[in-house]
């Protein structure tokens, strides 16, 4: 180690031992002999240790801060408590600036924690293909420091950082984080959610698009280091404890050599005759014509009118008289009211209330009497309950007048005229209501006046038009049988010029011909 790496404790400042430690351990459990030497293997790992310290460093640093992260547990311990555990003292002045740094990433990744994770999420839906999920945390860190402290630690530091780490996936990482318009469209509307607007565009976008240029040309760079790696990555597997064997020649098919069948024989199709013959006119369409089958229903007609007739006249109901009927809706109306106006009377004594004079004008009313009534105990006591109470009423106001030396009258009849006022104004209220619920059914009933007058117009309307309409039908009815008459007399036409049946025996002449 001192022989490869140089004297780390003299050039690197003073790390945590672990992290020290966890940097050979990984080292160490990559190392395969049966592929790659000692020399190229960290070269590999590492880059060259004697001139690329500081890339070095990086690379500790970046595995410091996954280790910290990864190993955080907010349910079992706080921030503070995990980082002083892990790295030791960070706030003296004699603290190790790398110690420091770790603590800074650590803090400032929980502390973005919502931001970072709306990055990750998209940018392992977008490069699905390219990233593995195992390095989460590790562009994790990454994306921290190109967000959020890009300008702190400066561009060139900010290489090294990307440097260390694997060529093939900081490509991935930087065409995707530098994409200025990707970012803008996708990630930066969930930002919004949690910082300002101003914020997201000065500190977090600028930066960026500020360095794109140069994030592109090392990009660049990167990929083709990664070409160049897994190239010499391919040569010394194909090297190193494999002996080259003589490759064998492939096997060429060859189709065998089969007896091809013979073809089949296919039978000639029979001759279809495409002659077609017409068969005769049956002679039912002559049996009957137009006018008789009219005549015929007519007669029919006549006929069931007159069985309807006959089995009315002799029947045992005769039809009903309704001109000679007498009207008497008058006398009933007369005696229901005359009934009613006698059940109403209660001032009348019970002898007159019962009499009645069928000579009178009036239909027997009885005339009105003032009511005899007695009184009874419940009607003394009820009299002497108001005499006492207007009593009591009285000796108060002399009461309050002889110990408030004021006279309550004035009051009292200001109040008896307030309520009546407040009385007359409800009398007036429900005189409004009435109006209006009034004008409101005059209003009904002319909306449903005018209302039966449009459906009487559309009415007329449409029987207009059915009868328009019922006109056209019985044109095209008419026009209909003209034609069907025309196409009648086309026909048997046609039929008496048409040529006549061939005989039997040139028939079969014919088709003798035809099958020799």
């Amino acid at each position: 180690a001192a022989e490869e790496l140089g004297d780390c404790e003299q050039n690197l400042p003073t790390m945590k031992k672990a992290v020290l430690i966890q940097a050979c351990e990984n080292l160490i459990k990559k190392f395969d002999p049966k592929k790659m030497t000692l020399d190229s293997h960290a070269a590999e790992e590492l880059g060259d240790c004697e001139q690329n310290l500081p890339t070095m460093k990086k690379a500790v640093l970046i595995q410091a801060c996954e280790n910290l992260i990864k190993k955080f547990d907010p349910k079992k311990m706080t921030l503070d408590s995990h980082a002083a555990e892990e790295l030791g003292d960070c706030e003296s002045a004699n603290a190790d600036p790398g110690s420091v740094f770790v603590k800074q990433v650590f803090y400032g990744v929980v502390r973005n924690k919502q931001a970072l994770k709306v990055f990750m999420s998209q940018f392992y839906n977008d490069m699905a293909a390219s990233v593995l999920r195992a390095d989460y945390t590790r562009y994790l860190i990454l994306a921290y420091l190109t967000i959020f402290r890009l300008q702190e630690i400066t561009f060139p530091e900010y290489r090294k950082f990307i440097e260390s780490q694997e060529p093939d996936k900081m490509g991935v990482f930087l065409s995707y984080i530098f994409d200025i318009e990707r970012l803008t469209n996708s990630v930066k509307w969930d930002w919004l959610k949690i910082f300002d607007l101003e914020f997201v565009e000065e500190h977090m976008l600028l930066p960026l698009s500020k360095h794109a240029h140069t994030a592109e040309k090392m990009r660049i760079e990167m990929i083709a280091k990664a070409s160049g790696l897994a190239a010499e990555k391919e040569a010394s597997e194909g090297r190193v404890g494999i002996p080259e064997l003589p490759k064998k020649q492939l096997t060429k098919p060859r189709s065998p050599n089969l007896t091809r069948p013979a073809p089949r024989h296919v039978q000639q199709p029979e001759r279809i005759s495409q002659e077609i013959v017409a068969k005769p006119v049956p002679n039912y369409n002559q049996r009957t014509q137009l006018s008789q089958v009219e005549s015929d229903k007519e007669d029919r007609r006549q006929m069931e009118l007159h069985k309807t007739i006959k089995k009315y006249e002799t029947a045992k109901e005769q039809p009903f008289q309704f001109h000679e009927t007498r009207n008497t809706i008058r006398e009933t109306r007369k005696e229901y009211e005359n009934k009613e106006a006698n059940q109403l009377m209660f001032e009348m004594p019970p002898r007159q209330h019962q009499t009645k004079n069928k000579g009178d004008k009036d239909g027997g009313k009885p005339k009105s009497a003032p009511a005899e009534f007695r009184m009874n105990t419940a009607s003394y006591l009820r009299e002497e309950a108001l005499y006492k109470k207007k009593q009591a009423q009285d000796a108060k106001v002399i009461q309050s007048y002889e110990s408030e030396l004021r006279d309550a009258t004035e009051f009292y009849s200001w109040q008896t005229s307030m309520r009546e006022q407040d009385l007359q104004g409800r009398k007036e209220q429900v005189e409004r209501v009435r109006m209006l619920a009034k004008q409101s059914a005059d209003e009904a009933k002319e909306a449903i006046l005018k209302q039966k007058s449009d459906n009487y117009e559309v009415a007329s309307l449409v029987k207009l038009e059915s009868k328009e309409m019922q006109k056209q039908l019985e044109l095209e009815s008419e026009m209909t049988q003209l034609m069907n008459k025309q196409l009648v007399r086309e026909v048997i036409s046609v039929r008496e010029n048409a040529p006549k049946k061939p005989n039997q025996e040139c028939l079969y002449k014919e088709k003798k011909d035809i099958t020799n």
